[in-house]
């Protein structure tokens, strides 16, 4: 018997007919029998609709919390038995031969031993599903630290698909970007101990206050050792808070003036991305479970990304560094830097930091100070990607503050502990 084929007339689904189309070519369709549309071999279609749904429809054991939600709280849940039990929701949007068969196909492949739940469906409790996923960052954090680190081509890929929500052709979506105007001015800040310090300070705020020598730069959270950007604050109580300087300590802070607009990808919205925001009406689109992974991933790198630094998160850096590092690599022609909320400051101030090529300053007069003193080695290696020395930030005279920090104010969130210690 010959092999049946089917065209993109008999299925309505975008994603099934650019399969059709990629994949197949002009010929008589065996269910509709048109002759001028693409058409693929049904056992094709039929493999990529099955390698579609065995992403989509999960065991519903795979969430603890939203199985205990179904079985002891009458959750209405939607759950399926077998992939006709979901298929049977579009069976209008298929040609009514193909549909049978492609019902008959999938029901010998799917084994179901337990209730099934569709990826989609499950994150309307986007809080509980990030909970199950949590793990993946915990893998993600230990394969980056003990496997490949330097050549992890897996990881890089895994980075694309972490972004792809906000992209569209390859570059950022302009309502991630934050733009800064031109003059805006930006603060940063150093704790002094002597006033040999404060005079160097003083006499050279540019360079002082700019971004360390590159033979000093420490690892940061977005820069690894040897890596020198310019972190900054868009007021000065941020500026402070982000030093987290103790009673009794010295401070100078200082203003940037930006000198052309400054295009930033906005972390806050990031962690703001949900599934409200996307549409999931082709429920076989190889992207929604991309899309669904997406999001509850970039609420674990924001978070990672604009916490403070302390000496316990030092295998995180690696992520957060790597992660930084492809955004400068793919998008440094279209953003300068990043933009995200203090933690410092309860979410109420606002950070910057910005690309190692943008972060050179110049003085009110022009000097310009680089943390790359010679640029030799970039213009050998990476002559169509260099660092630079053109500023985009330049010292705004008498903008020098000192403070002296008299007390430091703690705000918590306070819960009650009970304690479990066995008292019988």
């Amino acid at each position: 018997m010959d092999t049946k084929i089917v065209c993109t007339s008999c299925v309505s689904f975008p994603s099934l007919q650019k399969y059709i189309g990629e994949e197949g070519k002009i010929a008589v369709c065996s269910y509709c029998f048109k002759k001028n549309n693409y058409s693929v071999q049904t056992d094709k279609i039929f493999g990529y609709i099955s390698s579609v749904l065995f992403e989509t429809l999960v065991p519903l054991s795979s969430f603890s919390k939203l199985e205990s939600f179904f079985y002891n709280a009458d959750e209405d849940l939607v759950t399926y038995h077998s992939s006709t039990d979901f298929l049977q929701w579009y069976e209008d949007k298929f040609q009514t031969v193909f549909f049978d068969e492609l019902a008959e196909k999938l029901n010998d492949e799917f084994d179901v031993h337990e209730p099934l739940i569709s990826l989609i469906d499950s994150y309307r409790y986007e809080d509980d599903c990030y909970y199950e996923h949590s793990g993946r960052w915990c893998s993600l954090v230990k394969r980056l630290n003990h496997e490949y680190r330097y050549s992890n081509g897996k990881i890089l890929l895994f980075l694309e698909d972490v972004l792809s929500p906000i992209l569209d052709n390859g570059l950022i979506k302009n309502k991630y970007i934050k733009t800064l105007p031109k003059d805006k001015l930006i603060y940063r800040g150093r704790i002094y101990n002597t006033e040999e310090s404060k005079g160097r300070i003083c006499n050279e705020p540019h360079k002082e206050l700019g971004p360390p020598p590159v033979e000093i730069a420490s690892d940061q959270r977005m820069s690894a050792s040897g890596i020198s950007l310019f972190y900054g604050a868009l007021d000065r109580p941020t500026c402070l808070s982000e030093l987290r300087p103790v009673v009794g300590q010295k401070v100078i802070t200082g203003a940037f003036k930006i000198k052309c607009n400054l295009k930033l990808l906005n972390l806050d919205l990031l962690e703001k991305l949900s599934l409200q925001q996307f549409s999931f009406k082709d429920p076989f689109s190889k992207d929604n479970s991309k899309i669904i992974d997406a999001l509850l991933f970039m609420r674990e790198f924001h978070s990672e990304l604009v916490k403070p630094s302390i000496p316990s998160d030092r295998k995180t850096y690696r992520v957060t560094q790597l992660f930084f590092e492809f955004l400068r690599s793919y998008f440094d022609k279209q953003i300068h830097g990043l933009f995200f909320s203090s933690v410092q400051k309860g979410g109420t101030g606002k950070n910057i930091v910005l690309f190692p090529e943008n972060s050179a300053t110049e003085s009110a007069t022009g000097d310009v100070y680089s943390p790359y003193e010679s640029k030799s080695l970039f213009d050998d290696i990476f002559k169509d990607n260099m660092v630079s020395t053109d500023t985009i930030l330049q010292f705004k005279k008498d903008s020098l503050v000192s403070h002296s920090v008299e007390t430091i104010k703690v705000k918590t969130k306070d819960v009650a502990v009970k304690d479990n210690l066995d008292t019988n």
